[in-house]
């Protein structure tokens, strides 16, 4: 806690007290922006990573859980969602949408796979960016999943993929 300002000390300038205000704010904005950094370089380490192997990018497994049964995971374990309100070869997933559940996405020139995963496939974006499918629904991570097997994404309009074979 500050020490009490003495009643007889001059007050300070308005331009401090303004400067001190907008440093704040300056502060919160940088932090916000670090923030945003760290999300995109966890995305973009979880969709691309390093040792990705050179013919995918994207290596989807499937992975039993207790409560969704045999769901599709990245490589890393990371879940996998769908929003239902896609249609198959078409992602209406845009805008804020993004910025919660980013598609998954691989590299033009490689092909995403999944030794137990039957029928992926890849849809084409607007900006040339081209998103993984199963079973041609589009498929996405989401931003709040900080580990593997952590399931919070589910509800609403979204949900785990559920596979019916086994892994």
């Amino acid at each position: 806690m500050p020490a009490p300002r003495d009643p007889r000390a001059p007050k300070p300038k308005r331009w401090v007290r303004v400067l001190n205000t907008n440093t704040r704010n300056i502060t919160a904005v940088a932090m916000a922006l670090v923030l945003v950094v760290a999300v995109i370089v966890v995305i973009t380490h979880e969709v691309v990573g390093p040792g990705t192997p050179k013919n995918a990018d994207v290596v989807v497994k499937i992975r039993t859980t207790s409560r969704y049964g045999n769901i599709l995971v990245t490589r890393r374990g990371m879940t996998i969602y769908l929003y239902q309100l896609d249609t198959k070869n078409h992602s209406n997933c845009v805008g804020f949408c993004l910025h919660m559940w980013p598609p998954l996405t691989v590299p033009h020139g490689l092909e995403p796979i999944g030794p137990d995963v039957p029928s992926l496939g890849v849809i084409n974006r607007p900006g040339g960016i081209r998103q993984v499918t199963y079973e041609g629904m589009p498929l996405y991570l989401y931003v709040l999943d900080d580990y593997p097997g952590q399931i919070t994404g589910v509800g609403d309009s979204w949900n785990v993929v559920r596979v019916r074979r086994s892994p």
